[in-house]
């Protein structure tokens, strides 16, 4: 068993983090292998704490001295029974030096291994952390400037995650620009191409909000050639300042005609606390009271703020730019030809509406989050339901995946039409932005036709 760890090691491809693909766009949805992610631990388990070929001494350079993995990740370090896991005896510090080679990080991984390493610019480095989709420290070889992180991770191979390296020096955690890249598996979906140059229209409008009282942007993408010839259909997102990516992985597809036009309605988001300045725990954090009902119960809320701010949100959100699109934007104004659209927190808030208003949604799309609010019956009971696009990383809680499974589970029980991915990622917006074309293919598929005059 150890030589077949080692084996995997040593033939496993190398992608540096300057590492861009050209490869063409594939469409439609995208088997990420939840089998393999239930099946791995049976698979794999016997050889977690394996030794691989050139196993270290017990001091010196050869020595990795682990880092301690924060209490919320909830990544343990390998056993026979857990999976995703940190391998706590791997890499071996000849092959970072052999991966790394003049490089400052590199990444590398297959079947069910992922390895990142990073060599520091000098010895005032007293920790590294990789963010983006994995979130988990680095531990440093001693005696050396290398750092490193092996991780047991199912379906690596087809894994896409986000990289982003923090460098922390004394009490100072600043980026390692240099080494801001991506983890694309050999078996991954090839990256989409993204448009710098749009066919169709990307503007931010500034919307009065009547339910409070203020200014919020909304930005919207429509499609090229849109007119007022015919109602398209139309997806609401949470976070709208982020819009600008998803719609530019649409509208190549829009405009080749594999997927059909589709307008993109953002939502801009408040942040900080309500009074200005960072807010100090979620009860102060207006990003938390606008996309997540009960935030009156925590201790410290003003609940008489925090229950009207969240509900003139969702009237601004559900009511006054639904209407403001229908109208302004000749987007349809039947139940049919709308989706909601949320990732993490905004995840939270478009499984709500789906409770809420499902008679406003078709299609609700949720990525990474996923509370026990979501198990609920909609209003007016499962015949009402949206349908549902749901996803998680395995590298996040395990809550999230579970609670998204049993959702996915309860909906098809009572006939509703769902799709349930568990990705080998993490909470990694570039997971989200990429699997977004999936969701519209499969909502296209399911419930066409979406169109209205």
């Amino acid at each position: 068993m150890a030589s077949r760890c080692a084996r995997l090691a040593r033939t496993s491809p190398v992608v540096s983090f300057g590492f861009r693909s050209s490869q063409a766009l594939a469409v439609m949805v995208r088997p990420f292998f939840l089998a393999s992610v239930l099946l791995a631990p049976l698979l794999i388990g016997a050889c977690a704490n394996a030794p691989t070929e050139g196993t270290r001494s017990a001091a010196g350079a050869d020595t990795l001295r682990l880092e301690p993995i924060p209490e919320y990740r909830q990544i343990r370090d390998c056993t026979a029974d857990t999976l995703p896991c940190r391998i706590p005896d791997a890499p071996d510090r000849r092959e970072v030096e052999r991966r790394l080679g003049s490089r400052t990080a590199v990444a590398w991984g297959g079947d069910d291994l992922w390895t990142i390493a990073y060599r520091a610019p000098d010895d005032s480095v007293t920790g590294v952390e990789v963010g983006g989709g994995v979130q988990l420290p680095l531990s440093r070889f001693e005696g050396t400037r290398l750092w490193a992180l092996a991780l047991r991770l199912p379906s690596a191979d087809s894994a896409v995650v986000s990289l982003r390296l923090r460098v922390r020096q004394g009490d100072v955690s600043v980026a390692d620009t240099a080494a801001i890249r991506e983890w694309r598996g050999p078996l991954a979906p090839p990256k989409p191409h993204r448009a710098e140059r749009l066919a169709g229209t990307l503007r931010t409008d500034s919307l009065w909000r009547d339910a409070l009282g203020a200014w919020r942007r909304v930005t919207v993408y429509l499609p090229p050639g849109h007119g007022r010839q015919r109602r398209v259909p139309v997806v609401y997102l949470a976070d709208g300042q982020g819009l600008s990516d998803y719609a530019r992985v649409v509208d190549p597809l829009v405009a080749s005609g594999e997927l059909p036009p589709v307008a993109l309605v953002g939502i801009w988001v408040a942040s900080g606390a309500p009074g200005g300045g960072p807010a100090r725990g979620p009860a102060q954090d207006l990003r938390t009271i606008e996309y997540h009902r009960g935030v009156e119960a925590i201790p410290g809320a003003d609940s008489a703020f925090v229950v009207a701010r969240y509900q003139g949100h969702r009237e601004f959100f559900t009511e006054e730019v639904r209407r403001w699109a229908e109208d302004a934007l000749f987007v349809s104004r039947e139940r049919q030809g709308r989706a909601v659209h949320g990732s993490s927190s905004g995840g939270n808030y478009a499984l709500t509406l789906g409770r809420e208003r499902p008679d406003l949604y078709d299609l609700v799309i949720a990525n990474s989050n996923g509370g026990s609010n979501a198990l609920a019956p909609p209003e007016g009971g499962w015949a009402q339901a949206s349908r549902h696009v749901l996803s998680a990383g395995v590298l996040e809680l395990p809550s999230l995946g579970r609670t998204l499974t049993a959702l996915g589970d309860s909906l098809r029980q009572h006939g509703v039409a769902e799709s349930v991915t568990i990705y080998p990622s993490g909470h990694d917006r570039q997971v989200w932005v990429e699997s977004f074309p999936d969701a519209l293919a499969w909502w296209f598929a399911e419930a066409s036709p979406l169109t209205d005059r």
